[in-house]
């Protein structure tokens, strides 16, 4: 295989990034209006995004942002991983750059999932994130899964987890 991993650069990626999410929906409710709605929010660079391209193929992506409540914690909110270059660590690379990113200017990282998406969960629980809380958030009757990995600042700058208090 044959990888290329770099952040949105012009108008182009932004086009194939969302060609290749709105193929793939996962049947959430109103993920087409969210889709038309972040594309003016990667043009303003409120949203970035990682992308990842085999032999010039966008195979997946990665959309993050600031919390719009919360701006010492970065959030994401859409991966994407084409069925043919899954399990090949691709998302694990992906998420481990969004967390190392300007990374100086956040304390922490969010996501939530699907409740009934086991795997994603237990990728991003093996990459030490930990379980918040199960909630609908987008269909009153499917619940989600917010998971967080909390980092604080050392004296030399190196983000590290926070250790819990057993």
């Amino acid at each position: 295989m044959n990888f290329n991993f770099r952040l949105i650069d012009n108008e182009k990626d932004i086009q194939k990034l969302i060609n290749f999410i709105s193929g793939q929906s996962l049947n959430y409710n109103g993920y087409n209006d969210w889709v038309q709605r972040i594309i003016e929010e990667l043009h303003s660079s409120y949203k970035q995004s990682i992308l990842a391209f085999s032999y010039g193929v966008l195979v997946a992506s990665l959309i993050y942002q600031n919390h719009k409540e919360f701006s010492r914690i970065r959030e994401l909110k859409n991966l994407r991983v084409d069925i043919k270059v899954q399990g090949r660590y691709v998302s694990q690379f992906m998420i481990k750059q969004a967390e190392i990113m300007d990374r100086k200017n956040y304390d922490a990282v969010m996501c939530d999932i699907r409740s009934d998406r086991k795997g994603i969960i237990k990728l991003f629980e093996s990459m030490g994130y930990e379980r918040l809380i199960e909630i609908p958030l987008y269909q009153k009757d499917v619940p989600d899964t917010v998971l967080i990995k909390r980092f604080r600042t050392t004296p030399s700058g190196i983000l590290t987890p926070i250790k819990r208090k057993i």
